[in-house]
């Protein structure tokens, strides 16, 4: 459920950069996020309780990033619309 949460920010962050989304993934580290079974194509021992844990971190960490890049998005087009600066109710970002 994170990394599908992941692919729709990245997507959607993608498609306001005016990028694909293989490019802006690339360009910010992501491009894990983007395979068709993140699960599936890690290279893991799932026997293994540490090895798990690490791949859970880097899934954190890359949402984590993404979270970053949105917040950053949203300052920027708060910062360039007046009528976003007059608003105090937070604005989805669209998918």
């Amino acid at each position: 459920m994170l990394a599908d949460g992941i692919v729709k920010l990245v997507r959607a962050l993608a498609k306001s950069a005016g990028m694909t989304p293989e490019d802006y993934a690339a360009i910010h580290a992501l491009t894990r996020s983007l395979v068709t079974s993140l699960k599936g194509e890690a290279a893991i021992d799932w026997d293994d309780p540490q090895a798990r844990q690490t791949f859970l971190r880097a899934i954190v960490a890359d949402a984590d990033r993404v979270l970053d890049l949105v917040r950053s998005a949203c300052a920027h087009l708060a910062s360039d619309d007046p009528e976003r600066k007059s608003s105090s109710k937070p604005r989805r970002m669209p998918t």
